[in-house]
């Protein structure tokens, strides 16, 4: 007669819980990743989109579009409005002076993203008709920009800027917190 054993096989208690501790940690640092590169993706697309917006603003001043027949225009610019806010605006000449403005669309930073890098809201920077140089003003009337403005899009820990130049050239720097 053969004797059965009855030896049992599988994992002990511990055996268990360092595995389930060892996923939980790995999770963890896969999240925490995700997480960081989502907020890296969304900082990017709103400088990107920002930057759009000025090429759009600088392109109408290079080909002098009009918004009405009887308004003269002067500017097209980006309002930024607040830090969650910006604005694409054309401003016209009322009463011999170029300081009326309508809004042609307003924009939000997406996904919780901000506005930094400008003194005070509402900032404009503007392009002059019909050459599209470049003006800008916190406050009272708009002037030349003479130096490169860094403005950065952020959210949490990530920031990506883009620099506007006098010359009009508008330069999307990634994570470089410098206009050369």
């Amino acid at each position: 007669m053969h004797a059965f054993s009855r030896k049992t096989k599988g994992f002990t208690l511990i055996e268990m819980v360092v595995v389930i501790a060892i996923i939980g940690i790995t999770s963890a640092l896969i999240i925490t990743s995700l997480a960081s590169t989502r907020s890296t993706r969304e900082t990017e697309r709103a400088i990107h989109m920002l930057a759009a917006t000025l090429r759009e603003a600088q392109n109408y001043a290079l080909t002098g579009r009009s918004t009405s027949v009887t308004q003269e225009n002067c500017f097209y610019a980006v309002r930024l409005i607040s830090s969650s806010q910006y604005a694409l605006v054309n401003y016209y000449r009322s009463g011999g002076n170029c300081n009326s403005y309508n809004t042609i669309s307003t924009l939000t930073m997406p996904n919780g993203t901000t506005i930094n890098g400008v003194a005070s809201f509402p900032t404009i920077f503007a392009f002059e008709l019909p050459r599209a140089e470049v003006h800008s003003a916190t406050s009272g009337t708009l002037a030349p920009l003479g130096v490169a403005q860094l403005i950065g899009a952020t959210k949490g820990s990530q920031t990506h800027y883009l620099c506007l130049y006098p010359t009009g050239r508008v330069e999307e720097r990634g994570t470089v917190a410098t206009c050369p």
